[in-house]
């Protein structure tokens, strides 16, 4: 072997060994172009009712949820061992009292006041996500607090014949009755930190419900057929009813 081929043999071996060492030590990994995410193990997707007094029964919806030894996170309290027969429905009453945080009263335990409380749920799979549950005031039936029973639309679903609110949420009379003397259509409001606003739950949509509310709740009737002279119901608890059955 003559001495330039020995040379150019040698650059070819350190070249080679070269790209080997620097491909290995420098190797940039091969993604996918399409990857798909891991499954949701826990998952709270809804609540109802969504706002309700203390003592009252509630459900969570969602997946991922085991047969024993799920623990519900409610504002500060938690609700140990709820049982779950279909892994996608929890129960569990509203509690009475908490041991202090907002908007729970100052105190080592005292009452659940009116306001807004985070709620996830634990077990051996996870954390889930929080979703936010209203406590509202105990509802008492009185002259000015009513029952009524209907479907739930949108203003936009009731057409033109007056300037419905289009994205307010309405209570609509079964065929051939009335809300309210000869009233088929009422507004559906909650109350509000600034006074009342529009439900804006879409869940309820297109839905039979029962609702349990104060009417006439305006302090001042307006004549104009616009959304804001809308007559309405201040809410206080609304349930989907399904076959006869509440939730």
């Amino acid at each position: 072997m003559n001495k330039k081929k020995f040379i150019t043999t040698t650059v070819i071996i350190v070249l080679a060994v070269a790209v080997v060492y620097f491909a290995q030590k420098f190797a940039i990994p091969v993604i996918p172009l399409t990857t798909t995410p891991p499954a949701t193990t826990l998952l709270v997707s809804n609540i109802s009712p969504s706002f309700a007094p203390p003592r009252t029964e509630v459900t969570i919806i969602g997946s991922g949820f085991t047969q024993t030894g799920n623990a519900i996170h409610f504002g500060t309290e938690v609700i140990p061992d709820v049982t779950s027969a279909d892994g996608k429905t929890l129960v569990f009453t509203v509690p009475s009292g908490c041991r202090g945080g907002s908007p729970c009263a100052p105190g080592t335990y005292t009452t659940v006041l009116p306001g807004s409380y985070g709620i996830y749920v634990v077990n051996k799979k996870g954390t889930s996500n929080s979703v936010i549950f209203t406590v509202v005031k105990t509802v008492k039936i009185t002259p000015d607090v009513r029952e009524f029973k209907g479907t739930v639309k949108t203003g936009a679903q009731l057409g033109e014949v007056k300037s419905y609110c289009p994205q307010g949420l309405y209570l609509v009379a079964d065929e051939g009755s009335y809300l309210v003397e000869q009233t088929t259509i009422l507004q559906l409001r909650v109350p509000g930190e600034s006074g009342d606003k529009l439900l804006s739950d879409q869940k309820y949509i297109n839905k039979k419900v029962r609702v349990i509310g104060k009417y006439p709740a305006q302090q001042f009737f307006c004549q104009a057929l616009i959304c804001g002279c809308d007559d309405y119901i201040l809410v206080e608890r609304i349930d989907i009813v399904d076959g006869g059955n509440t939730y």
